[in-house]
C-alpha cells in the first residue's frame, strides 16, 4: 500500500525515513505537549506513520499513526491499553487502528483534514 495524495497545497504520503518519523514526534509534541521534544513511544516502531504536507517537501501539518490488523489481532494494539476490544476479535477481514492524530494548532485550513482523511479512505481502500 502506497499513500500518495495531493490535493491544492498539500500533499499526503507516508513517512519514509527516520527523519521523517522524527518530524512526526516533532509535531506530536507540540500539539499534545506544547513542547518542542519529540513524542516517542514504543507503538511508533511497529506503525506506519502519514505525514500532510505543506507543498511537496514542505513543512509537516498534520501527522497520525496507523496499522493493519485483523480482529484477532485488535487486541494487541494501543488502544486495547485502554478498551475492551474483545468483541472485535469476530470480525472478518482488515481493521485499521489510527493513532495520535493532530495537526499543526497554527494552521486552521479545513483542507489539511481533508487531504489526510482522504489518504485514510485510500489506505482502507487498497486493504479491501
Amino acid at each position: 500500500m502506497r499513500v500518495d495524495l495531493q490535493r491544492g497545497r498539500y500533499h499526503a504520503r507516508q513517512a519514509a525515513s527516520v527523519a521523517d518519523l522524527e518530524a512526526c514526534q516533532r509535531l506530536r509534541a507540540r500539539c499534545f505537549f506544547g513542547t518542542d521534544g519529540l513524542d516517542v513511544d514504543a507503538f511508533d516502531a511497529g506503525w506506519q506513520h502519514l505525514i500532510v504536507e505543506d507543498g511537496i517537501g514542505g513543512p509537516i501539518v498534520c501527522t497520525l499513526r496507523f496499522q493493519m490488523c485483523t480482529g484477532a489481532q485488535a487486541n494487541a494494539g494501543y488502544a486495547a491499553g485502554f478498551y475492551d476490544l474483545q468483541p472485535f476479535a469476530q470480525l472478518e477481514g482488515p481493521l485499521l487502528e489510527i493513532g495520535r492524530f493532530c495537526c499543526d494548532p497554527g494552521r486552521l485550513d479545513p483542507h489539511i483534514l481533508r487531504v489526510a482523511w482522504g489518504s485514510v479512505t485510500q489506505i482502507v481502500d487498497a486493504a479491501k
